[in-house]
């Protein structure tokens, strides 16, 4: 194959479109991976006392406690509360991650 050849322009141009198509797509994966770093999600437990903020990778970020939790001091209770708060939020988290990157 000469240089030159329609062979050897074929082979470049496809070798072109490659490139641009790789770029593409590295461009592509960089921004899904910075959509889905900034996912939070702020769960609500059903009684309103405690409130979860759950970052991209399920860590807990923030935790509420409305001064109400007080009134009937019942550690066990309080302490499911908050895990159910934040195994919800972090389930939520994890399906907008997925949706994300599903597209």
């Amino acid at each position: 194959m000469e240089f030159g050849s329609p062979d050897a322009e074929g082979l470049q141009a496809y070798a072109n479109e490659l490139r641009s198509l790789f770029t593409h797509i590295q461009d592509g994966a960089l921004d899904l991976h910075r959509q889905a770093r900034a996912v939070q999600v702020t769960e609500t437990s059903a009684d309103g006392l405690v409130s979860a903020t759950v970052g991209p990778l399920g860590n807990l970020l923030r935790l509420d406690l409305d001064p109400r939790i007080y009134r009937q001091p019942d550690s066990r209770q309080l302490a499911d509360s908050i895990t159910q708060t934040v195994i919800r939020a972090a389930a939520q988290v994890r399906e907008r991650v997925v949706e994300i990157f599903r597209r």
